[in-house]
């Protein structure tokens, strides 16, 4: 479960930052509100938490702050789904 997983996270991270650059709000609260499905479908309540944060930071609409909160919650969502991680799939 976590390759797709972590394949959906970069596809989704890459088109956060993205939309970051191009201001694009519509495509930021889809990225964001599949990232808090998909983590709290797993169990990641923190971070299912977090982007419940950066959502609100985007209807807020403070993108700097939005930018800086995935900036800490990409590695953190990476290195939970390597938690999650079977014995050996590092090496798949």
């Amino acid at each position: 479960m976590h390759r797709p997983l972590a394949q959906s996270l970069a596809d989704t991270a890459a088109v956060i930052r993205a939309a970051l650059d191009a201001g694009d709000t519509a495509a930021l609260g889809a990225g964001l509100h599949s990232l808090r499905g998909a983590f709290a479908l797993i169990h990641e309540a923190g971070l299912a938490a977090d982007c419940v944060a950066m959502e609100t930071q985007l209807r807020d609409a403070d993108l700097p702050a939005l930018a800086q909160a995935f900036e800490r919650f990409e590695p953190a969502a990476r290195a939970a789904l390597a938690r999650r991680a079977p014995e050996g799939a590092a090496a798949a």
